[in-house]
């Protein structure tokens, strides 16, 4: 054969074929076969070289680089977005600032996207006082992710010049924010008299007060470090519950009777200060530690947090659901639950809360009253701040920021000139004046008039041209001699009239000004939520429901914590007790909680003082029902006894619970939730478990839905899925599935078995039980009961005997052999007292296991009758198969009899 193959065409009838070395021929699709074979083997053996260079290589892994972020807030914007994380940039800009505020965002989070619009509401109400700004602290790239570590978005701080940074803990919504910024701008409030005090004390939950005097020093000892802690307050208490304040009066001090120089006054008392103030963080810690209030707002995070179960577990809580009104600074039926809470708890009759109250209820009355008042002076004006006015009148939005300047011509002639920088704003509260300020300033810092022409006269200069200067657009100037400007400076001074004028002129100025602010802040207000005033008691009315009220809750172990949330950013907290607050009057309600009991209890009734009075003394005596969170509903069917199931699982609601649970009988009970997935994986399982049970008359298997259901608290879970089994005549001593276990059918149905009562295991058992088992549990229980008849028949003779030496000892000791004669006589007594008792116990146990076992028996019978009616049933139908079928007939005949031996 030669040693190099020799591939040779030869074509017939089956196509082109190619021949080896043999000399056998393969088909075309074969030698595709090989040399795809051969094809994958290199393929690999070049993949293995590659991968071993690349393994070699020593250089970093090239990623490829992250997209640059767009831009956050769209221009026109009030805000300046540093979306590149430009943080030195942004720093300097701050430095430059009286109060910043600035939120550090990431542009994909959700919470930063829901909070940039309201970030840019607040922008729109304070541009003109504050710097607000926005920077991307996400950015791998940017100089804000490299500086600082974010752990969530958004970040909200305020920068406050020479005072530092404060953090916004309290909720990302604009009227929140605003309120947070009225604190900032004026940390310090001050006081004249003790009027102000006691609205201050009306408003907030305790008011620090500082006195200083302001004659020898513009800053006072103490004073930096008192204003700085109201401003470093605002970090954990941005509602401001501590209200700082300050007296600069002697006389307005003595008024007072401020025993020191800082002193804090409470709802039921007063507390000074020790010592000096040296530092903020002591006089913090001194001020919130002692503070005691009788009610509060709460504004949970919104994120796992401890807040509410810390306040909920100490006592049990009243709380209402009312829209929050920040900007207009009093909320009135949080007024009117303060001025409740403060009845509560003066124990004392202290006249100090008796002021606090009437100064409540005066302040409903004027609200209520100036209210209405307000609302149609701003309707009256609506037009003149009308979002659109801008497209009306174009000539209220040319914004023009102007600057005295002075300038010098070719003839080195000196100009005073006065330069405006105008532009136009689509809206007229997107006036951003600062900036326009800080713009002219840049221009004018290299501005050359003579490189727009030759002027020979300053009063020449009367020239405006288009610029550039992003959303500006026209710079003008107006030009005089500097001495023309002296000589009107040098002008005699005004009249006492002219003063006079000018002075009415400023006032009524001012008061269209404040008239201004406050409908511009009514309309942001009103936009958050409307205004509800609680209705006032009737004063012809008997007031006999105030009779033991005062200090009510200084008498009781029942005692409650008064707190209040906004209904329209927590409605979800309300909506999980079963109150629906935007059904409610003037979307509020009051409920009382008890966690210790997972009780709740709601006031049914519009909130009113009476009400809510009435509310909390039902509560106090125990007369108020459960409030249930779904309706209390019955379904329809369920389990019937006499119906045809193969296994059936009964629904329990809240109203069948007790009638079901409590009954007398053994139930398994299955929690679970329409939520929760585990529930409907093991449900399988539970119905298998209850199908073992189906004909056991002595246990229930059912199911209950935990989160649509109200159940007492003794018998609620702390998850889903649940099984508890609840023994009969013993459901106090119920018991749940182990948690360490798997729920599987034989982990069930051992918890079942072990717990159940001994004739459901009977029961059971028997209905497990096939024909060879009870064949031979037949034959076990007959043995099984003649054994126990000759134990019993024992211990009857050892009875009778006992009896005979106990009752007859002469007789006996005369029949007795000679040995036993000289021995030891039998204790009588220990035969009364001890041997005869133990003998007749053991009697009484024999019996009651030979009643066991004769019912039994009974059982065993009742099935083996079954299964031999099944076969003379199935033994006829047999005799009526045709001739053909005769030897199997006779074959199963002869099966039928061993069957019948067996049982």
């Amino acid at each position: 054969m030669a040693a190099t193959n020799d591939l040779t065409k030869d074509e017939d009838d089956n196509g082109i074929k190619i021949q080896d070395t043999r000399g056998e021929p393969l088909s075309l699709s074969k030698y595709f076969q090989v040399m795809n074979s051969y094809g994958r083997e290199i393929f690999f053996a070049i993949t293995i070289v590659f991968t071993g260079i690349a393994a070699l290589q020593s250089g970093p892994l090239k990623t490829k680089k992250v997209n640059p972020p767009d831009v956050f807030f769209e221009s026109p914007s009030l805000v300046t977005d540093f979306y590149n994380g430009n943080i030195k940039h942004l720093l300097s800009l701050i430095s430059e600032k009286d109060v910043s505020l600035v939120m550090y965002y990431a542009p994909w989070d959700a919470s930063s996207l829901q909070a940039r619009e309201e970030f840019e509401t607040v922008a729109k109400f304070y541009h003109n006082e504050v710097f607000f700004a926005a920077i991307n602290c996400w950015w791998p790239e940017g100089e804000c992710r490299k500086k600082f570590s974010v752990s969530s978005y958004p970040i909200v701080l305020s920068y406050v010049h020479e005072m530092g940074v404060v953090r916004y803990e309290g909720p990302i919504i604009s009227t929140y924010l605003i309120n947070f910024l009225d604190s900032i701008l004026s940390p310090v409030v001050p006081l004249h008299h003790s009027g102000e005090l006691l609205d201050l004390l009306a408003k907030h939950e305790a008011v620090l007060v500082a006195y200083f005097e302001f004659k020898n020093s513009s800053y006072p000892r103490g004073y930096k470090q008192f204003y700085y802690s109201a401003i470093k307050a605002l970090s954990n208490d941005p509602d401001r519950r501590i209200c700082f304040a300050i007296v600069t009066n002697k006389n307005a001090a003595e008024g007072f009777r401020l025993r020191a120089r800082l002193q804090m006054f409470l709802w039921n008392r007063t507390e000074v200060y020790p010592g000096d103030i040296s530092g903020h963080a002591e006089l913090l810690k001194w001020a919130y530690d002692i503070l005691e209030f009788t009610s509060d707002w709460v504004s949970p995070p919104g994120t796992k947090s401890t807040m509410l179960s810390e306040i909920l577990s100490e006592n049990a809580a009243l709380v209402l659901f009312t829209p929050r009104s920040l900007l207009l600074e009093y909320t009135p039926y949080y007024n009117l639950l303060k001025e409740v809470a403060l009845d509560y708890n003066n124990c004392n009759q202290s006249s100090l809360v008796e002021s606090i109250k009437h100064r409540l209820i005066l302040k409903r009355h004027i609200m209520q009253e100036e209210f209405s008042k307000t609302i149609r002076k701003c309707h009256k004006n609506d037009t003149a701040h009308d979002p659109d006015v801008c497209r009306l009148r174009p000539d209220l939005c040319d914004l023009a920021c102007c600057q005295t300047t002075s300038l010098a011509l070719k003839s080195n002639q000196a100009c005073s000139c006065r330069a405006c920088l105008h532009h136009v704003v689509e809206n007229i509260e997107e006036m951003k004046l600062f900036e326009c300020e800080n713009t002219l300033k840049l221009v004018l810092k290299k501005f050359n008039i003579n490189e727009l022409g030759s002027f020979d006269q300053c009063h020449d200069i009367e020239i405006s041209f288009p610029v550039k200067f992003g959303r500006y657009k026209r710079l003008s100037f107006h030009c005089q001699m500097e001495s023309s400007y002296a000589i009107k400076s040098s002008k005699k001074q005004l009249t006492e009239e002219e003063m006079a004028e000018l002075k009415d002129d400023l006032i009524v100025t001012m008061i269209q000004n404040n008239e201004k602010k406050l409908c511009h802040r009514m309309r942001y207000a009103l936009s958050y939520s409307e205004l509800f005033f609680p209705s006032f008691p009737d004063p012809t009315d008997s007031t006999s429901w105030l009779n033991n009220f005062t200090g009510l809750g200084c008498f009781t172990n029942r005692s409650l914590n008064f707190i209040a949330m906004d209904a329209i950013l927590y409605h979800s907290f309300a909506e999980n007790l079963g109150i629906d607050v935007s059904l409610n009057h003037h979307q509020t309600s009051a409920i009382i909680i008890e966690t210790s009991k997972e009780n709740q209890f709601v006031l049914e009734a519009p909130v009113t003082k009476k009400a809510l009075v009435e509310f909390i003394k039902n509560y106090t005596y125990g007369n108020l029902n459960r409030h249930l969170r779904m309706p209390v509903r019955k379904l329809a069917g369920g389990c019937q006894d006499g119906e045809d199931y193969n296994v059936c699982v009964q629904e329990v609601t809240t109203e069948t619970f007790f009638d079901i649970v409590l009954a007398d009988k053994d139930v398994v009970l299955m929690y679970y939730a329409p939520w929760c997935g585990p529930c409907q994986s093991i449900s399988h399982i539970f119905l298998s478990v209850a199908d073992y049970f189906s004909n056991v008359k002595d246990i229930k298997f059912a199911r209950i839905n935990g989160e649509e259901n109200d159940l007492p608290w003794e018998y609620t879970v702390e998850k889903y899925p649940t099984i508890m089994f609840f023994p009969a005549k013993r459901k106090s001593e119920s018991m749940e599935f182990p948690s360490h276990l798997q729920i599987s059918m034989t982990n069930v149905l051992h918890f079942v078995l072990v717990h159940t009562q001994p004739k459901v295991r009977w029961m059971v058992s028997m209905e497990m039980c096939n024909r060879d088992c009870i064949a031979h549990n037949l034959i076990m229980s007959s043995k099984e009961l003649r054994r126990l008849f000759r134990e019993q028949k024992s211990l009857i003779n050892d009875l009778h005997f006992t009896q005979f030496i106990i009752y007859r000892p002469k007789k006996i000791k005369s029949a007795l052999p000679n040995k036993v004669k000289e021995g030891k006589p039998p204790n009588i007594n220990y035969l009364k007292s001890v041997y005869l008792k133990t003998v007749i116990e053991r009697i009484y146990k024999k019996r009651r296991q030979i009643f066991q076992a004769q019912q039994l028996q009974l059982i065993l019978k009742k099935k083996r009758d079954i299964y031999l009616r099944d076969l003379n049933t199935s033994q006829k139908e047999d005799q009526t198969v045709e001739s053909t079928t005769e030897s199997k007939s006779k074959h199963g005949d002869f099966r039928q009899g061993l069957a019948k031996d067996e049982l």
